[in-house]
């Protein structure tokens, strides 16, 4: 009996350890499928819809792929009847890919190109020295030449002969010179490019992972669905209209548009997609819909009336809006309190 009891406790143990490690290391995440999407002016809220296999019991649910503009503090996550929600949390992990093969060829070539560099570097050195000990060559020439002349011993054939090589030197440093500095570019460029591919594979294999973490009560053994809410910074849509009238001017047909723009890092293409011009943070209030104003009428007068009639109603409109909100809060204070429910 009591090496039952210890077997027991040992399996139970060992379950909770297991458990505690498969949540930082997902074995099968899911990513979800993005089914509908509210865009607002600044922000979205997107909906995925994770199916959610059996047997029933409690699950452990990783929805991973996540977008980096997603607000942490919005993630909202509600099953259908058989799937329970018991919490949903948001967290980030960095991913490491494996690239040291690529990296190791790469630091071979850059290692490759730093000794051509040091070699050409060490050849326009030699290039340097030569072309100063020329110079210093031509200095004592010069000298030696000028005496030689004034006391009318000058050997013209020496002289010549000394000119011409200290030109040819000069002619065969000069493009030795010129050939070195453009291969210390190209190699130059060379190894910036190296440097530059091997920064790109190193920052990409480190990118982080941004995850929600589901706790779920499966009911059903065959599974159900969960729903995953967030919002989104950097979506926004526009409104654009077209009219169209005829010769007449009888008719105007008004078309309504919407452009809109995200940079979300997700893809929105065919999800059912509402435009919303209120704001998820402010949701107490209905936005107010402004009078879109359209006349045709040619008669200033008649122009003038028109609008003093269309402020009134909006001032009626705005006074009713007032009058239902204090009758709303005059209901809210008067309703009883129960003893078993906390007042609002």
């Amino acid at each position: 009996m009591r090496w039952t009891i210890m077997k027991g406790a040992l399996a139970a143990l060992m379950g909770a350890v297991s458990l505690a490690h498969g949540a930082d290391t997902p074995s099968n995440p899911l990513t979800g499928e993005i089914t509908a999407v509210t865009v607002y002016r600044g922000q979205a809220l997107v909906t995925r819809t994770v199916p959610i296999e059996g047997p029933a019991g409690t699950q452990e649910v990783v929805v991973t792929d996540l977008p980096a503009r997603l607000d942490a503090g919005s993630l909202y996550a509600e099953g259908d009847g058989g799937v329970e929600v018991r919490s949903v949390r948001y967290r980030t992990r960095p991913v490491r890919t494996d690239v040291r093969e690529e990296v190791r060829e790469l630091d071979e070539h850059i290692a490759a190109v730093g000794r051509e560099l040091q070699k050409v570097a060490r050849h326009k050195e030699l290039a340097r020295e030569i072309k100063e000990h020329l110079d210093k060559l031509e200095a004592f020439v010069a000298p030696t030449a000028s005496v030689e002349l004034t006391q009318g011993v000058l050997n013209t054939d020496t002289l010549t002969q000394l000119s011409s090589f200290i030109f040819e030197k000069r002619r065969l440093v000069a493009d030795r010179d010129l050939e070195l500095s453009q291969e210390l570019e190209e190699l130059q460029q060379k190894k910036r490019q190296l440097e530059r591919e091997r920064a790109e594979i190193t920052s990409a294999s480190e990118r982080t992972q941004r995850e929600a973490v589901m706790f779920l009560n499966v009911h059903e053994p065959r599974g159900g669905e969960v729903r995953l809410r967030y919002l989104v910074q950097d979506a926004q849509w526009s409104p654009s209209y077209t009219l169209r009238a005829e010769a007449e001017q009888n008719e105007v047909v008004v078309e309504y548009h919407a452009a809109v723009q995200q940079m979300s890092g997700e893809d929105w293409d065919g999800v059912q997609m509402t435009l919303s011009t209120a704001s998820p943070s402010l949701m107490a209030r209905a936005p107010t819909l402004e009078p879109l104003e359209i006349t045709m009428i040619e008669d200033p007068a008649l122009l003038e009336e028109r609008k003093r009639e269309l402020m009134q109603l909006g001032a009626v409109q705005e006074r009713l809006l007032q009058e239902r909100s204090e009758a709303d809060r005059s209901r809210q204070a008067a309703r009883p309190v129960s003893p078993d429910r906390p007042a609002p």
